[in-house]
């Protein structure tokens, strides 16, 4: 069977990879650019990237750190095939192991403990789902929960792991409770909205085995003219970015949505 293709989703073109994405099930967000981005691997060997999708988040983190190897598993076949395209284009193939398999089975099968897991999570609880299986997949948190997700990540973890993700804004304080049943502690978060004039909407938040002084900070990306990304989004991400996008305002959601600005080529 010939694979779907979306034919509107344009290769978005970074500094040093590109990402293709018109396979994969959810596009390119600027959810997963964020974690990639602020995630601090500096001194991490081992890491996990569950849902690795495109393989964006593996392939800023091995852009980051050199000297670290990056497993990505992924459930969704088409998703699972285009990322791992993706990385055998990039510099650090050779860094980058991709598994098609669900989070659950992998945490059965690896005999590897993490110095860290990164996750953007599937996150809908309740919201009807998508009438196409592998978006569902993606987007629902029915075939992987945050519990599943910080039961798995706590059994896999090395003794200083950590856990970092990117969830809705409005699960944070749930999503910290779940950690700590299983005795992972916040030890950082960054609150992120899209504009000076807008509300939260996701939150950057890393966990530890061990408690520590929360580092607690937040991230605008936008002045009130959204086309002029905040001083404190370039710099997060220029080392990945050749052009930075720009913000749209969805006129259908209590939320914001951010245009990626694809690229053909380099600029």
């Amino acid at each position: 069977m010939t694979p779907t293709r979306h034919k509107q989703r344009r290769p978005f073109v970074f500094k040093q990879f590109t990402i293709y994405h018109d396979r994969c099930a959810m596009p390119l967000s600027t959810d997963s650019v964020l974690l990639g981005a602020w995630v601090d691997v500096n001194n991490d060997q081992h890491l996990l990237d569950v849902g690795s999708g495109s393989g964006i988040v593996s392939l800023m983190i091995a852009q980051r750190n050199p000297n670290c190897t990056i497993e990505a598993v992924e459930i969704d076949y088409e998703s699972h095939q285009q990322g791992l395209d993706n990385i055998r284009r990039s510099p650090w193939a050779d860094r980058i192991y991709t598994f098609h398999l669900s989070f659950q089975e992998f945490v059965q099968q690896t005999l590897i403990k993490y110095d860290h897991i990164v996750s953007n999570p599937p996150f809908y609880q309740q919201d009807l789902q998508s009438p196409h299986p592998h978006r569902t997949i993606a987007k629902h948190a029915h075939l992987l929960s945050f519990s599943e997700l910080i039961e798995g990540a706590a059994a896999i973890l090395s003794d200083k792991g950590k856990l970092s993700v990117i969830i809705p804004f409005a699960e944070k304080d749930y999503f910290i409770r779940e950690c700590l049943k299983r005795e992972l502690f916040c030890i950082r978060y960054t609150s992120v909205r899209s504009t000076t004039q807008s509300p939260f909407i996701r939150s950057l938040v890393t966990f530890g085995k061990e408690p520590q002084p929360i580092e607690e900070d937040s991230l605008t990306l936008y002045e009130n003219n959204p086309q002029e990304p905040t001083e404190a989004y370039r710099q997060l991400t220029y080392p990945f970015y050749l052009k930075m996008p720009h913000y749209i305002p969805n006129q259908y959601e209590n939320k914001a949505k951010i245009d990626t600005g694809y690229l053909d080529k380099a600029e």
